[in-house]
């Protein structure tokens, strides 16, 4: 039986468990030994874009990418690793802070003029 979707492919049901499974193992290892993984979700990317008043268009113009892929972005469908970066990269440079999710959920904030 096929139930769900990974890319073109349709994965198995026992498959899509067992890449569950390793995505939570990943964070798992990650976390234990402190290797900071950068993420970026589709929240984060609208509110950072509204903290600084851009628009999908100007997001990409600083990042470099097509809005289309903004919009991909915005709507959780999975992007290259240096795609995600280059965007996150260009909201930070606007001054833009992501805050990982630590009991409060993930977030962003706009960074103090003086950073000490």
């Amino acid at each position: 039986m096929w139930l769900g979707r990974f890319g073109n492919f349709h994965l198995p049901y026992r498959l899509q468990i067992s890449c569950s499974y390793i995505r939570t193992q990943l964070r798992s290892f990650c976390n234990k030994n402190r290797i900071r993984v950068l993420i970026l979700l589709p929240v984060q990317c609208k509110m950072a874009r509204a903290a600084i008043a851009w628009g999908v268009r100007d997001l990409a113009r600083e990042a470099n990418v097509s809005p289309d892929t903004i919009a991909r972005l915005e709507r959780g469908e999975p992007l290259k690793e240096n795609t995600i970066t280059a965007i996150r990269k260009a909201l930070e440079a606007a001054g833009v802070e992501f805050i990982p999710q630590n009991g409060g959920g993930p977030g962003v904030r706009l960074a103090s003029a003086h950073q000490e």
